[in-house]
């Protein structure tokens, strides 16, 4: 046991870790659904992808923040803004 006040370091690293996580899953669940690519997806699945982020964020930012970052992945792909 140290004599040290607890202190948490590098707090970031953390967060950068758990939205990797996050966009990992959300990006394998979308590829898996639609069988493609993200960049591939259609306006319309795009669209569905949308819905689940904004369903997902009433409940829970961080679970959301995976599925806006597949959705802007495909924005940036194809130069297109939904959000």
């Amino acid at each position: 046991m140290t004599e040290e006040k607890f202190k948490v370091y590098k707090a970031h690293k953390m967060l950068d870790w758990i939205e990797n996580h996050v966009t990992d899953w959300a990006t394998k669940l979308v590829t898996e659904h639609f069988g493609c690519e993200v960049v591939e997806l259609t306006r319309e699945q795009l669209s569905e992808v949308r819905e689940q982020y904004d369903e997902l964020y009433g409940y829970d930012s961080t679970i959301a923040r995976g599925f806006l970052n597949v959705i802007n992945t495909w924005e940036n792909e194809n130069e297109e803004y939904i959000i």
